[in-house]
């Protein structure tokens, strides 16, 4: 009995080889996507200075070695170095050391600016996480079983059962509704076959004969990618999917129990659990910070937002537009829009930003526009609130109705 619990919860070598080089093709497409506007979300010179940011995360347990220094410089070596240890994890040469680094960069980097972040970022930084408790990659190839490929298999089970909640019919009109996804209504039933991959995985990724059919669902859920707001979100659940592998063993797994790192799979699986117990959710997630083992699955969607926000810059003579954030912008630009909605610190140095970005000589003038969301899930009414301390006259909050 013993043995076939072995030979069932095993995880292959070839499986987790592959799954660190997709981790390292991740990070480094992430620095690569983040380094056209490091500047601008990630430096003192941008929408988040670090002064601004001890305020809004000064009674979490949120770290970054991004904070070290505001330079647009620093910055961009931090970038470059996380796509430089992920392209060593690529070509297979990957360490622990390695891999604790790529750690610490992607959890810093994300809580450098949580305000840009998802749920494909968390799951990103979640499995990098566990990446580091696993075993050496072999020279030949064994099965392995250990507190950290248990807590491995717990979290994507956690990942895609929480993923597999959110995802609703609701939620789905609303991205249509929101231009994020131009396929949800010509496909209105697509939103039932990401649902079901997800089930799939969730319980997929306990019994080895099931394994391969995350691999095979894989690709048509990536071609649905505009359902989940960016192919971010698909490709890493794909990656994820790759310890999926499965191959024929004629001899039995290895089971390893280092006392280190199981109390450190053990207590990472204690966090992530708790965060779904109501009585305590509330101090798993706070206690979870530090190592970035939040499970926040409800960002991946739209959700239920009240109204969709868009960002308008212009010029203070003349109101030439100069820039604007809306629903064609990208994902994480988007989600910052949808912060700013909710709490207006998040763009209390917007202004600065731009005139920094635009390389302007004075000033412009940022307007913010709340579309209301109505319970057909089209745009209704539009209100309009001016963002910049500007010496004006008169009313600065407007309505129109559409």
């Amino acid at each position: 009995m013993r043995e076939k619990a072995i030979q069932i919860l095993a995880l292959p070598s070839e499986g987790l080889a592959l799954f660190r080089r997709g981790l390292g093709l991740l990070c480094i497409l992430d620095a690569c996507l983040r380094l056209p506007s490091a500047v601008f979300w990630l430096t003192d010179l941008g929408v988040l200075p670090r002064s601004l940011y001890f305020r809004l995360f000064e009674d979490t347990l949120n770290w970054s070695v991004y904070s070290i220094s505001g330079r647009p410089e620093f910055v961009v070596c931090l970038l470059l170095a996380t796509a430089i240890l992920g392209a060593v994890q690529v070509a297979g040469r990957s360490k622990r050391w390695i891999r604790v680094a790529l750690w610490v960069l992607l959890l810093s980097v994300q809580n450098r600016n949580p305000g840009v972040t998802d749920a494909a970022d968390h799951l990103l930084r979640l499995l990098l996480f566990w990446d580091m408790l696993l075993p050496e990659t072999p020279a030949e190839p064994r099965d392995y079983l250990s507190p950290a490929t248990v807590g491995l298999q717990l979290q994507l089970s956690v990942a895609a059962g929480a993923l597999a909640w959110h995802v609703s019919e609701r939620g789905w009109q609303q991205a249509a509704a929101w231009s994020l996804s131009e396929r949800a209504f010509a496909i209105p039933w697509l939103w039932m076959a990401v649902k079901l991959f997800l089930l799939i995985v969730t319980v997929g990724i306990w019994v080895r004969p099931l394994r391969i059919v995350p691999l095979l669902c894989g690709v048509p859920v990536l071609f649905s990618w505009g359902a989940i707001w960016d192919p971010f979100l698909p490709l890493t659940l794909l990656v994820a999917g790759s310890v999926c592998y499965r191959s024929r063993r004629d001899f039995g797994a290895v089971v390893e129990s280092g006392r280190g790192l199981a109390a450190g799979a053990v207590v990472a699986g204690i966090l992530i659990l708790g965060q779904f117990v109501p009585s305590l959710s509330e101090e798993a997630r706070f206690s979870s910070g530090g190592l970035g083992l939040e499970q926040s699955w409800e960002s991946s969607y739209p959700g239920e937002e009240t109204a969709v926000v868009a960002l308008l810059a212009r010029r203070l003579v003349g109101g030439d537009v100069l820039w604007n954030l809306d629903f064609t912008s990208d994902r994480r630009s988007r989600m910052w829009a949808q912060k700013v909605g909710q709490d207006r610190q998040w763009a209390s140095r917007l202004t600065d930003a731009l005139q920094h970005r635009l390389e302007l000589s004075e000033m412009p003038v940022v307007w913010m526009k709340k579309s209301s969301v109505q319970a057909d899930q089209t745009l209704g009414p539009v209100e309009l609130e001016l963002l910049t301390d500007t010496p004006v006259w008169g009313e600065t909050r407007g309505r129109v109705e559409l």
